[in-house]
């Protein structure tokens, strides 16, 4: 397609912005649409949690490149930073580089990607210019025309419900008692929690994360009670047979949660398929379900869902996109993710452009929204697909043919971001090379 539309970037997250610094690289014209005010509005919500690994693992290398250029102050590439030090230090020195800065457009929406003149059941012509309809920040809409789409619009912000279905649970979109993610339980937040009794629900190191700084409160308010509720029967974390060394910080998260179980600091209520969650007049809430095939029903204060999430498709769906049933990820990618399980890895083989094609020419689902529902997205996998796109869009297919990342000979231990959410462990508060390291491996969308 002609070169005089730009390519639209959805997303301004830590892969949005390198696919924004690949495509200055290659000079390639582009705008990036960012729903929030700012940059990394998803990491602004787990902004106290620290991750499983270290800077060098959480940055890409044209993006440093260019950030060195315009005299960046580097970070400790082996500090491990927080979601907070993701956009303080890495994320908006990388926005505010002139050649990008001037191609972001925030509290910009995008609500539908279609083909301008086309209708999803005719034949697709990639000469035909992407419409993407933006609503912008005095409610207005506004049509812009693209020559390409890459969605790197992540997952974070359409939070699975806790409806043991799968769907939002009777009375669940009524409650105000209930929170999704992960809420800065010691900080912000800790008023909404402090003496009151909390279940957390979901099995994954969001939940344990929560769990683990809830205990910290429970400390010197013994009177609340802690529960943990899922639906799997297994309650003792473990690192799936890997060397612990890997992952030193998750490693401590499950070493922590697994003592704090065996001594009782907190109730656990595994196999609980929730059903419905009732409402009462004195500010009390009701957890409804099945557990061991039993009605069961337990009282709470406060509800934190930390049960993964999901990509939303609606304002997508007039293209023509190629989703695997079970993911919900492309099907090339949900190809390599079944590869990976049948061999025993943890998480799919890093891949380029060729696994992330849809029928839909020139349009692209990139970073953990390319793994869909599946919780083993790692950011260094994410910088790969972006250098190979950009490529794609400059016309070096055989650059954007090429595989440049691999992982360590010994693998990575887990299973990455087990409940679909953000790797790390709570800070409290006071006041690319070819090869990844053997010493962690980042997953954040």
């Amino acid at each position: 397609m002609s070169s005089q539309f730009p390519i639209i970037i959805i997303g301004a997250g830590p892969i949005g912005l390198a696919m924004a610094a690949h495509l200055t690289h290659h000079q390639q014209d582009f705008l990036v649409f960012e729903a929030g005010e700012t940059v990394g509005t998803s990491l602004q919500q787990w902004s106290h949690i620290k991750m499983f690994s270290s800077w060098a693992l959480n940055i890409d290398t044209i993006a440093t490149e260019l950030l060195k250029k315009n005299n960046w102050q580097e970070p400790n590439m082996s500090d491990f930073p927080t979601g907070q030090d993701m956009i303080d230090a890495y994320l908006k020195p990388l926005s505010e580089i002139p050649s990008i800065q001037n191609k972001i457009r925030y509290s910009h929406k995008v609500v539908q990607v279609s083909r301008f003149n086309q209708s999803k059941y005719q034949n697709r012509q990639s000469e035909t210019p992407f419409e993407v309809t933006v609503t912008l920040p005095d409610g207005q809409a506004q049509i812009i025309y693209a020559r390409g789409v890459v969605d790197a619009s992540g997952t974070w912000q359409t939070p699975n419900p806790i409806g043991g279905n799968g769907y939002t649970a009777i009375g669940e979109g009524k409650n105000n008692n209930i929170v999704y993610g992960i809420p800065d339980v010691l900080s912000k937040d800790k008023k909404r929690y402090i003496n009151n009794d909390t279940v957390v629900v979901g099995s994954g190191h969001s939940a344990i994360n929560v769990i683990l700084n809830l205990l910290k409160i429970h400390e010197s308010n013994p009177a609340m009670r802690i529960t943990w509720l899922y639906r799997a029967n297994q309650t003792i974390q473990s690192e799936q047979g890997c060397r612990p060394s890997l992952l030193p910080e998750r490693n401590n998260l499950n070493n922590s949660i697994n003592q704090a179980v065996k001594l009782n600091k907190l109730r656990v209520l595994d196999s609980f398929y929730i059903s419905e969650i009732i409402n009462t007049d004195f500010g009390k809430t009701f957890i409804k379900g099945l557990r061991y095939n039993a009605v069961s029903k337990i009282e709470c204060d406060q509800i934190i869902a930390c049960t993964g999430s999901q990509p939303d498709l609606n304002f997508i769906k007039e293209l023509q996109i190629s989703m695997d049933h079970q993911y919900e990820s492309p099907k090339g990618v949900a190809n390599l993710i079944n590869e990976a399980k049948k061999t025993g890895e943890a998480i799919p083989q890093p891949h380029g452009y060729t696994a992330l094609q849809h029928p839909e020419p020139d349009f692209f689902i990139i970073g953990s929204k390319s793994h869909g529902r599946a919780p083993n997205f790692f950011l260094m996998s994410g910088f790969e697909q972006v250098r190979s796109i950009a490529s794609y869009f400059s016309g070096d297919i055989k650059a954007a043919q090429e595989i440049k990342f691999s992982y360590p000979d010994d693998g990575i231990c887990g299973s990455g971001c087990g409940d679909g959410g953000c790797c790390g462990t709570a800070t409290e508060q006071s006041g690319q090379t070819s090869t990844a390291s053997k010493s962690a491996v980042s997953c954040c969308s």
